[in-house]
Formats: C-alpha cells, sequence, structure tokens
C-alpha cells in the first residue's frame, strides 16, 4: 500500500522527469556557420573557428584553471609563513609543497594513461 510520502515522492519525480525530457540543451552551429562560409578567405574562416573554439574551451577550462590558481596560492601562502618561522622550517616546507605537488601530478598522469590504454585496448578487442 502506498503512503502519502511516497506518492508525493513518486509525483515529484514524475514531474522532474517531464521537465528534463521537454527542454533539451541547446546546440550551438557557430563553428559549422564559420567553416561552411565560403564568401570568406581560408585563413579569415581558420581565423574565425579558432576564436568560436578558444571561447567555447575557455568555458570549459575555466573552473580548472581557477582552481589551479588556488592551489599555488595556497601553496604560496604555506611558504610564506613558514618563513617567518625560519630558514630551515621554510625549506621543509618548500621541499614538501614541491614533493606534494609533483607526486600528485604524476599519480594523475599515470592514471589518465593507464586508463586512456585501457580504453583503447577494450575497443580494440570489441572491433576484433
Amino acid at each position: 500500500m502506498e503512503t502519502i510520502a511516497e506518492g508525493e515522492v513518486n509525483q515529484i519525480m514524475s514531474k522532474s522527469k517531464e521537465q528534463s525530457t521537454s527542454t533539451p540543451e541547446p546546440v550551438s552551429s557557430a563553428l559549422e556557420d564559420v567553416l561552411s562560409d565560403m564568401s570568406l578567405s581560408y585563413l579569415r574562416r581558420l581565423q574565425r573557428a579558432t576564436t568560436v573554439e578558444l571561447n567555447t574551451l575557455f568555458k570549459l577550462a575555466a573552473p580548472a584553471i581557477v582552481v589551479y590558481l588556488l592551489n599555488n596560492v595556497t601553496s604560496m601562502a604555506t611558504q610564506i609563513f613558514c618563513g617567518h618561522l625560519g630558514n630551515l622550517e621554510l625549506a621543509a616546507a618548500s621541499l614538501g609543497n614541491n614533493g606534494i605537488q609533483i607526486f600528485a601530478y604524476g599519480v594523475m598522469v599515470t592514471l589518465s594513461l593507464s586508463l586512456s590504454l585501457s580504453l583503447s585496448l577494450s575497443c580494440l578487442w570489441m572491433f576484433m
């Protein structure tokens, strides 16, 4: 038997499904329009297409850029505060921060390479 709370949840879920399917995401055809405009020279089309792509990439990459800059600011602030303690503490904090950042970057690169390798091998096995 369905309780009132379950009925309300089901009603809310059905409304959210209707809303998500009724409004598709807008698709931009700006790049296709620029590349198919034959009234412009090749170099002008390439320049405008590059501008469109860079705008799109910047919108996607801006949060990652901000996180990277904030991470560097926190490392710099840590080193500044340790510099007030003394030379030995500053050297330890500098080595620690750089060591951790290099280790984290190495882990990130290793994981991305192993993921790309496993995906490419799985696609290879799928089509064989």
